[in-house]
């Protein structure tokens, strides 16, 4: 790459759906079915413009592009777009970085567009097999048995500064697409993938970490301490 045109070092991967109703519909976190994307964003790690470094990729583009008008903070792009850029990345090794991703965002955005995902099954099945992906909330599950939010690691790893809380509750996200709100959706969206990048770069930084989570199915919140967090490309 030119100096113009610098590779980024990570592409943090976030989705918000547009299901208002968990229990109604059926849905489980586990399990891709019925869930629908309303966007997806990719914050890319080591690029300064945040046009270039904040990515979204959106279901309903002309009525979004529509609404929001002229955005200068990120460059808005059509759901159908995400496969070419996750393929160009991928060929360029630029590891792939989400939290939850394993279980959630990838296999809902490995469904086709017509079931509410985005037709990236090959792109996403290519990154697993070359080990270029990490999720950071399954590498900590893998390292402590624990269920760690993302909010709960910016709470432990970023202290208190409020560039780094999320920006509304996880649940309101759907409400707030279904009233046309895209650009805060869009926004918190972005924030999760900049925070997943700031956690992962703390971790990394420090030789052990105390953080705080739950077992599968239970409420009690345990504390441990991690030493060498893997947070690498293995």
């Amino acid at each position: 790459p030119t100096m113009n045109d610098p590779q980024p070092l990570a592409a943090i991967l976030d989705i918000e759906t547009m299901n208002l109703d968990m229990a109604a519909e059926g849905l489980s976190f586990s399990d891709p079915t019925g869930w629908l994307i309303s966007c997806a964003c990719v914050h890319l790690q080591g690029l300064q413009n945040p046009r270039e470094a904040n990515l979204v990729y959106v279901r309903d583009y002309g009525q979004v592009v529509a609404h929001m008008g002229e955005v200068n903070d990120m460059t808005i792009r059509p759901l159908a777009a995400l496969y070419r850029d996750l393929s160009r990345w991928h060929k360029q090794k630029v590891p792939l970085i989400t939290h939850n991703g394993t279980s959630f965002d990838l296999p809902i955005l490995s469904k086709p567009m017509h079931e509410g995902g985005a037709g990236c099954a090959e792109e996403i099945s290519r990154y697993a097999g070359d080990n270029l992906h990490i999720d950071t909330c399954a590498r900590l599950f893998e390292q402590t048995g624990l269920r760690i939010h993302l909010s709960t690691l910016c709470e432990m790893l970023l202290g208190t500064d409020p560039e780094d809380h999320k920006l509304m509750p996880a649940a309101e996200a759907p409400i707030a697409w279904s009233q046309s709100r895209y650009g805060e959706v869009i926004r918190y969206c972005i924030q999760d993938c900049i925070l997943t990048g700031r956690v992962r770069d703390v971790a990394l930084e420090q030789k052990s970490i105390t953080i705080k989570g739950h077992l599968p199915g239970q409420k009690r919140i345990r504390k441990v301490v991690i030493e060498n967090v893997n947070f690498d490309l293995e």
